[in-house]
């Protein structure tokens, strides 16, 4: 009964440090001359947030099963946003919108 007791308490403490964590990765780049976008913030309400390198690169650590509300933004550009879910570790599949000279990161559902 001791033992049980135990590994009940070990899981629990546990567990909570298994959630899956995974990552958004996108690419900024102005929509009308393809060109990437340094420093454009990319954020997620919840889960934080990262900023574009040189090539208009971003990496965000997300957590598996959760929904968000991913922003990017950069001066002289109208606040591009989108709802995204992250169902699972799978591979991701992107998606391209067009709006006020963005070609968004390509959020994915992972």
């Amino acid at each position: 009964m001791r033992l049980k007791l135990f590994l009940i308490v070990l899981l629990a403490a546990v567990l909570p440090g298994l959630a899956q964590s995974s990552k958004i990765v996108g690419t900024v780049v102005n929509a009308f001359t393809g060109a990437p976008i340094s420093g454009a913030t990319v954020s997620l309400s919840k889960q934080g947030n990262a900023t574009t390198d040189a090539n208009g690169n971003f990496v965000l650590r997300v957590t598996a099963g959760t929904s968000d509300r991913m922003l990017v933004a950069y001066d002289g550009y109208e606040t591009y946003g989108a709802d995204i879910t992250v169902a699972s570790r799978r591979h991701p599949r992107g998606f391209r919108h067009y709006r006020s000279g963005y070609h968004p990161p390509q959020p994915h559902q992972l």
